[in-house]
């Protein structure tokens, strides 16, 4: 699940996976699943700045 999140994170944020901004999107990913938001629409949500039904 962490992976598809990252993959939509990327995707909607116009950036590579070898990047700088990748490794940032993947560390705020972790943290935020690290303090218990585990449902997938809400972290696409919080970190690519877009709703998701």
């Amino acid at each position: 699940m962490l992976q598809r999140v990252f993959g939509e994170i990327l995707k909607a944020r116009g950036i590579g996976e070898d990047t700088d901004a990748a490794s940032q999107a993947a560390s705020d990913l972790i943290s935020l699943f690290q303090h218990g938001i585990r449902d997938e629409r809400q972290l696409l949500a919080m970190l690519s700045g877009r709703s998701f039904p």
